[in-house]
């Protein structure tokens, strides 16, 4: 039903043709910090506080950290931000303090040369994943899980059902459509990541639709926009969330 998005199948196929898979590993092996040094609790809480707050990093200048002498940007950068307060002592994996963290308590954490976007909305995720850990589960990330029969998909409805800014889901042509990122990016990163612990289905979790997926998938000709979208994008114009054509742009994306 897409009116400003195609895709073209033969892209599709040049571009697997020439794509050399052996070269990819897990992005977190090329993450600036490693969150293997930690134990598997704080590791569950690592991943929570990012993946809840991982999202819009545009603007201008964009926003940038130093961190062991090195910029970062983006989700290298929130990475960087959190493990520089682990660092420095300051309590980001403990979830009766993320339930209290204030907004200035957080911009200092992502302290960086200009402020981050959306910096009140990151606060408030963070205090609601912080409240509803530290009162349904006992302030462990890692009861919240589970350790026996965790099944991906089930994983990703649960997280949803109990932290309500991870819900994705868009109205288009009257049809309620999930995409579900975060929550599902977070599922993939627990499976991945945390030693022992078992995660089954995660086959069927779907890829990530942000906005940086679709910029590689238009630049190898895979996505095609028309005209209007293409002007659009194109020129900078800023599209609102959940507008069709954001709507179109991630489904054709996954």
């Amino acid at each position: 039903n897409a009116k400003h998005v195609s895709i073209d199948r033969t892209a599709i196929k040049r571009f697997c043709t020439s794509f050399d898979s052996s070269r990819v590993s897990h992005w977190w092996n090329s993450a600036p910090y490693d969150i293997a040094d930690l134990d598997n609790e704080s590791q569950l809480a690592y991943l929570f506080v990012f993946n809840a707050i991982s999202f819009s990093y545009w603007g201008s200048p964009k926003w940038k950290i130093q961190y062991r002498d090195t910029e970062y940007d983006g989700s290298w950068g929130m990475i960087a931000s959190i493990a520089r307060a682990i660092e420095s002592d300051k309590p980001i994996l403990r979830s009766d303090c993320l339930e209290k963290i204030t907004t200035q308590e957080l911009g200092v954490i992502l302290y960086g040369n200009v402020e981050i976007p959306l910096l009140k909305k990151r606060a408030a995720i963070l205090r609601e994943v912080g409240r509803t850990i530290s009162q349904e589960y006992r302030g462990s990330f890692s009861q919240f899980v589970g350790s026996e029969s965790v099944i991906a998909g089930n994983l990703v409805k649960k997280i949803t059902r109990n932290f309500p800014s991870f819900i994705d889901e868009w109205q288009y042509n009257n049809q309620k459509i999930p995409f579900l990122k975060r929550a599902q990016l977070l599922v993939a990163d627990i499976s991945s990541t945390i030693r022992g612990l078992k995660i089954e289905g995660t086959e069927k979790l779907t890829a990530c639709a942000d906005y940086k997926l679709p910029y590689l998938l238009r630049n190898e000709g895979i996505l095609v926009y028309s005209n209007d979208l293409s002007a659009t994008v194109d020129t900078g114009i800023e599209i609102p969330p959940g507008h069709p054509t954001e709507i179109e742009i991630r489904s054709a994306t996954i």
